[in-house]
């Protein structure tokens, strides 16, 4: 990178900066996003590298990462690396593996996340006992063993990172853009949060809990920014909530709440912190057994994430939505009924269409109504079927489950990022992996809903005949499956999208997977398409398509 580059790097900074988060963004702007994301990572990948350069593209991944584009702030991160040790920068390059491995943990890569924790520590030896990334990395690490439930080895890790509490001021703004105490503040914080959430996983004991509260109050008192008062009071709420003083956590809700609509704070942190906050209401509502405005406040949630996209965050919240869900499942029927719920989709089952409304909504790629211009395609598909073979179950309840799997078919994308579905660079192997584990991960999101019969069929929806589709590859499909990805795949070929706004005809597809893809599909599931069309019966579905 030239001396150039680096003032490109500047500007490009400073554009990035005067950005919205990027899923509220037109799309015209995001297409300029990627390309800025393209040229950064070109620039990087020249030979010829300048100093001044680096610290610069650092910055340039964490404006990436802190407005929702995760999967690009990690690609430039990983380039930026050699660039840094090239010029002995060790610090950046620890800095960028800290970063790498915290993004691995949120995409559920622990192995990988470990690699790049242990790289950042090996780079960071020689730096001064006074650099912050020394506590960088325990909390990391911390974060890692906190994902994969090791709440002992989590707790030292982050007590690790409390020792490093001798930081150079000047380094600790540069690096962590706070101050000495307010850093401080924020690593209790994550030790809090590590007691909170074994003591929600595993039950808690009131030692655990007094604990949380000792250094809770510690860091609140050494909280002077903002950002780490909202932080810390955050998991005040979530500790008031676990032992069940549902009035005192409301109560410091609705004082959050006001702080949050002050606009004389930063709206930057008064965004970052609204999902949260109407997370832990609808919390707090289904402790007093009020699941309706437990769900309008997730609803809120999800609402507010829109303007501001955190990883973290929305993984979060989004694992809670199908935790409430399945709750509300359970405590309208008395259990799991998976027939039951599925044929009122429209009245009690109406909470698993708000599913598919937030799937489609995080995708550029899934207009409005694609989950239920599936569902249609299939109900013509199986209207048209040959009965006299294959036939497993009563065609009435057939017909329901395969309902509920064509509109919930896409429910694994929930833990795809948001910068996956939506790239519009090629996708690399790795952005190409997590995006097709959504078919496994929609399986297991529906079993946890208390659909297994619907999951079955949904994990199928990517499948062919002939072993070429994803996850598994298999080409032992069921009945149901084959219909599902036959109408999935019509669908998708005829519905605009944000890449092709003018997609190919119906009748046009139709030709094309009755003729050189039939290979693709079960002969069952192509009979009943021909039919369908020799019988003029794709009529409702070419207008929901046009």
């Amino acid at each position: 990178m030239s001396t150039q580059s680096s003032a490109g790097l500047k500007e490009k900074n400073d554009w990035l900066s005067g950005l919205q988060a990027f899923p509220s963004l037109e799309p015209e702007d995001w297409r300029d996003v990627e390309a800025s994301t393209a040229r950064v990572l070109e620039m990087l990948g020249e030979e010829h590298a300048a100093e001044t350069s680096i610290e610069p593209a650092y910055r340039y991944g964490s404006l990436l990462y802190d407005r929702g584009d995760d999967c690009g702030a990690l690609e430039v991160w990983e380039a930026l690396i050699p660039h840094a040790q090239a010029f002995g920068r060790n610090g950046v390059a620890a800095y960028c593996a800290a970063r790498l491995a915290k993004g691995h943990v949120h995409f559920d890569e622990t192995r990988e996340a470990l690699v790049w924790y242990r790289r950042g520590r090996r780079w960071s030896k020689a730096l001064p006992a006074s650099h912050p990334i020394h506590g960088r990395l325990a909390g990391t690490q911390g974060a890692i063993y906190q994902h994969r439930r090791e709440w002992s080895q989590a707790r030292k890790a982050y007590r690790r990172a409390l020792k490093n509490s001798a930081v150079d001021p000047a380094l600790a703004h540069k690096w962590e853009g706070m101050g000495v105490e307010d850093l401080e503040a924020v690593r209790m914080a994550m030790l809090v949060d590590c007691y909170l959430r074994e003591a929600r996983v595993e039950g808690h004991s009131r030692e655990s809990l007094r604990k949380a509260g000792q250094i809770l109050q510690a860091a609140q008192e050494m909280a002077s920014s903002f950002y780490t008062r909202c932080h810390c009071q955050l998991n005040m709420l979530e500790l008031l909530w676990i032992k069940d003083d549902l009035g005192a956590a409301e109560t410091l809700a609705m004082g959050l709440s006001a702080l949050l609509n002050n606009p004389a704070f930063p709206e930057e942190t008064r965004l970052r912190f609204r999902p949260p906050l109407a997370w832990f209401m609808s919390l707090i509502a289904i402790s007093r057994d009020n699941i309706p405005q437990a769900q309008q406040h997730m609803r809120e949630a999800f609402r507010w994430m829109r303007a501001r996209r955190n990883p973290p965050t929305e993984e979060l919240i989004v694992r809670e939505m199908i935790d409430l869900y399945a709750e509300t499942h359970r405590r309208y029927y008395g259990g799991f009924r998976e027939d039951t719920v599925l044929a009122t989709l429209e009245d009690e089952g109406a909470w698993i269409l708000s599913l598919v409304e937030y799937c489609e909504s995080r995708s550029r790629y899934l207009l409005g109504g694609h989950a239920r211009k599936v569902e249609k395609a299939c109900r013509i598909l199986t209207e048209h079927m040959d009965r006299s073979t294959g036939e497993s179950m009563p065609p009435l309840l057939e017909a329901t489950y395969l309902r509920g799997a064509a509109l919930l078919h896409d429910i694994g994308l929930l833990d795809v990022s948001w910068a996956t579905l939506n790239r519009i660079r090629p996708h690399r192997p790795s952005d190409l992996r997590r995006f097709q584990s959504h078919a496994l991960a929609g399986g297991r999101i529906l079993e946890e809903l208390g659909f297994p019969m619907t999951a079955r069929m949904a994990e199928e929806h990517h499948e062919f005949a002939d072993g070429s589709g994803y996850p598994i590859g298999t080409s032992h499909q069921t009945d149901m499956g084959g219909i599902l990805a036959l109408a999935e795949a019509v669908v998708s070929s005829c519905s605009p999208s944000y890449v092709v706004p003018t997609p190919r005809h119906l009748s046009e597809a139709v030709r094309d997977y009755l003729g050189p893809r039939a290979r693709q599909f079960q002969p069952r599931a192509l009979k009943a398409l021909k039919r369908a069309a020799d019988s003029g019966a794709l009529a409702p579905l070419e207008v929901a398509l046009s």
